[in-house]
């Protein structure tokens, strides 16, 4: 199966990271990470500080990508689904000047093909099965005919619970324990 990960909210944590640097920006203490557009608890000058965190990260050499943690079990999730022979690519809406960041990210985390796509619309990578943490990202992906995941994080849970078209894992671990079981199902049918 042909199977294409989102990057941020998937393999590694973006919003907790993104959180402590902007707190950390705005000279406050960071809130909780309870939905989509967390950053906005920050108040009226929310949207300029967010503006503000993206060329901060482009503009001064931070390290901030390649800072960012694992997500639990993602790593052991990717190992898993390319040892079930799963064609595993990493679909992300990163701007492509973190190209380099991410692509250093992989090699400091993990040591398997690195198929990278920077994408915003993530359907033009052909795959048959995605995985993101982004609601809006996975109903689009629904909406073009595809099979789409979401990875629950804090930050989605909420949008997960008010519509119920949306099929979610906890892990990538989980998603390549589902899917050894699927084989195993089509294999003594």
């Amino acid at each position: 199966m042909r199977i294409g990960l989102d990057i941020d909210g998937v393999v590694c944590d973006f919003a907790n990271a993104a959180n402590r640097y902007l707190a950390d920006l705005l000279g406050v203490e960071p809130l909780p990470v309870n939905c989509w557009d967390w950053y906005k608890g920050y108040g009226i000058e929310s949207e300029k500080a967010w503006r503000d965190f993206w060329k901060h990260v482009q503009f001064h050499e931070t390290g901030f990508f390649e800072g960012l943690d694992p997500e639990p079990y993602a790593l052991e999730g990717i190992d898993r689904l390319e040892n079930q022979g799963h064609d595993v690519c990493f679909i992300t809406a990163r701007p492509k000047w973190a190209k380099e960041a991410t692509e250093e990210w992989f090699k400091n985390h993990w040591f398997g093909h690195l198929d990278i796509h920077f994408e915003k619309v993530k359907h033009v990578v052909d795959r048959d099965l995605y995985v993101d943490d982004a609601v809006h990202q996975v109903t689009a992906l629904q909406a073009e005919g595809k099979r789409a995941l979401l990875m629950l994080q804090p930050h989605n849970v909420t949008d997960w619970f008010k519509d119920k078209n949306l099929t979610a894992i906890e892990s990538l671990k989980d998603l390549a324990i589902s899917l050894e079981r699927e084989a195993e199902a089509r294999v003594n049918a």
